[in-house]
């Protein structure tokens, strides 16, 4: 259900229905470990987040967007598969809620143009801001890894990439 073929195949279907079980609508609140996040960022501590999870939690527990790098991708953002062109995320979610699929991109107006939330699906690339931040794990002083048994890629290379003396 997961991969973008499966997506196109099935004009969004199983896919929607499943997001809008999956969808973050503030139900779910951040645990205390997305809070520390916040405080460790308040504390001008946090260089950076990298999270392998789609919730938004950590935003919705106020770490700064600009510090999060989603690297399966984000609700809260939204693109034709197509030509790429951004959709206003909300009205995407409001659609899916309410099962108004398949989603078309209006602007190309291709049989393929489905839009989609920026989750990353089997087979597509992690987006470009996991893959620009190399100075991240260079000036790295520590490194903590939580919640994770780091057996996926990207995420199980990652403490591999910081200085050898960096706890």
């Amino acid at each position: 259900m997961f991969t973008l073929n499966f997506f196109k195949a099935s004009k969004g279907g199983a896919f929607y229905t499943f997001a809008s079980e999956l969808w973050p609508t503030g139900e779910i609140a951040p645990t205390p470990t997305h809070y520390f996040f916040r405080l460790l960022h308040e504390k001008g501590l946090l260089a950076r987040l990298y999270t392998q999870n789609i919730d938004g939690l950590e935003r919705l527990a106020g770490v700064p967007s600009e510090l999060i790098v989603e690297a399966h991708g984000t609700f809260e953002t939204a693109r034709c598969v197509h030509c790429g062109q951004n959709h206003d995320s909300n009205a995407v979610r409001d659609r899916i809620l309410c099962q108004q699929v398949p989603i078309m991109c209006e602007l190309c107006n291709n049989a393929e143009g489905f839009v989609k939330p920026d989750i990353v699906f089997f087979g597509e690339r992690t987006p470009e801001k996991f893959h620009s931040r190399p100075g991240d794990f260079e000036k790295c002083d520590l490194l903590l890894v939580l919640g994770t048994s780091l057996k996926v890629t990207p995420f199980n290379t990652l403490p591999g990439t910081v200085r050898v003396v960096t706890p």
